[in-house]
């Protein structure tokens, strides 16, 4: 990820981010190693965030549009 912009899907970057959470869950793993995994972690989690918030104000958009009075 270091300075490549790529669009991720929300299935990859959640699978990142569950793969990081499972390293980190390791005792195995160095402390370097972790710190390394808990900055990628902390990077697939705001990809993941921000696709869940586009898809929340697309919603909220075509709510408006066809009247509906429901809010996610």
């Amino acid at each position: 990820m270091a300075g490549k912009k790529e669009k991720m899907d929300f299935e990859t970057a959640y699978r990142k981010l569950s793969e990081c959470a499972e390293s980190l869950n390791n005792s195995q793993v160095s402390l370097s190693d972790a710190v390394e995994q808990y900055k990628k972690g902390i990077e697939y989690y705001k990809i993941c965030s921000g696709i869940l918030d586009e898809a929340k104000q697309l919603i909220q958009v075509y709510d408006k549009e066809t009247d509906s009075a429901e809010e996610i």
